[in-house]
């Protein structure tokens, strides 16, 4: 019962960044058609949703291991702690990606494309600001043989995202 109690309680706080990503996909969605975003672009974004639960639900099964030493447990929690940290400050701009729509329904290209816009600089920025944290969190436990591999896998996630959200920022 701790466990899924855990376990729902992980995915509910990881529902943020799904519902940043969404937003994001649907967003990019909408703006496709205005030639803003490719389908391409799209595709990456959806990408996004699938990698953060994989990471986070690794995470949080490692996590729940009774045989976790004590120190595999601190860098588990860390790293799960950082990453929905990221994630609840990546969602307050999920409304900036929901106006979005209201803003092409008036027909404004660059006043959506503002937006957009916006919205990525400061997703990016973020993770680009956190990452220290994570990185300096893969120094402390990437030695450790149960943790240490999760650890490394929530800092690839944070660079593949900035990566795609890079690289669809510059054509915004």
């Amino acid at each position: 019962m701790l466990t899924v109690c855990r376990e729902k309680r992980v995915f509910r706080r990881t529902g943020s960044l799904g519902f940043l990503v969404a937003a994001l996909v649907i967003a990019a969605g909408i703006t496709a058609r205005a030639g803003i975003l490719s389908e391409t672009d799209l595709q990456r974004l959806a990408n996004i949703k699938p990698l953060f639960q994989t990471v986070m639900s690794d995470l949080a099964q490692l996590s729940q291991r009774n045989d976790l030493p004590p120190g595999e447990s601190d860098c588990v929690k860390s790293a799960m702690n950082e990453l929905m940290q990221i994630s609840n400050e990546l969602s307050s701009y999920e409304y900036l990606m929901t106006i979005e729509g209201q803003l092409k329904d008036q027909g404004d290209d660059s006043s959506v494309r503002s937006v957009l816009k916006f919205a990525f600089d400061k997703s990016v920025a973020l993770l680009t600001s956190e990452r220290p944290r994570l990185e300096q969190l893969t120094q402390q436990c990437g030695k450790l043989p149960l943790s240490g591999p999760r650890v490394r896998q929530s800092i690839q996630f944070i660079d593949a995202v900035s990566a795609i959200l890079n690289s669809i920022q510059g054509r915004i």
